[in-house]
């Protein structure tokens, strides 16, 4: 590596250098072969199959970005590729040619059920009737999202409604044991606050 960065063999010794740190005991696959790296604070794990590539680091962003970075540089990762890094400070440099676009997002987690909440009853299991609509919703309001119907990894799909029109879906994505993942999808513009 172009960096001196301590190799991590496998799913326990990723884990491990994270803490068991929710985001990677939910991403790092259990059953294919996965490589990491710990650099200067920061984890990087990926995986390389036939199928995809993906990429994801916790840690301080710099050091994060110069992982990232060196794997790019190794051509370890491909041009283009996605990869999850900790949320960067918008006022620096978004590490140059290393990430050429990126989105924030947060990465959120509870140890018991929520509350409930206002509006909730609203909630309603879509089919596959409302499979068109969804995609319409999804096209419109989160384009580059890789979460469509009929997508690898997702069980089920929820929406709420606004009469008849589907204003916010919502997937959940496989599950390991002890592991539920709900995740919102888009939200359409005419229904934001």
């Amino acid at each position: 590596m172009l960096i001196a960065a301590e190799v991590l063999v496998g799913r326990e010794a990723i884990l491990a250098a994270v803490d068991h740190h929710p985001f990677f005991r939910h991403t790092v696959p259990r059953h294919a072969p996965v490589r990491g790296w710990r650099h200067d604070g920061a984890v990087c794990w990926l995986l390389s199959s036939a199928q995809s590539t993906i990429c994801a680091a916790v840690g301080t962003p710099g050091a994060a970005v110069e992982l990232v970075g060196a794997l790019a540089e190794e051509r370890t990762l491909d041009p283009g590729q996605w990869v999850h890094l900790p949320r960067l400070d918008p006022a620096t440099d978004r590490a140059g040619a290393a990430v050429a676009a990126y989105q924030d997002w947060d990465f959120l987690w509870t140890t018991g059920a929520p509350p409930p909440q206002p509006g909730e009853e609203r909630v309603v299991r879509l089919r596959a009737a409302d499979h068109p609509a969804l995609a319409e919703l999804v096209d419109e309001a989160f384009p580059t999202s890789t979460a469509r119907p009929g997508g690898t990894g997702i069980v089920d799909w929820y929406g709420v409604r606004d009469g008849d029109r589907l204003i916010a879906p919502a997937r959940k994505s496989v599950s390991w044991p002890g592991w539920r993942s709900p995740r919102r999808t888009a939200t359409g513009g005419w229904a934001r606050r």
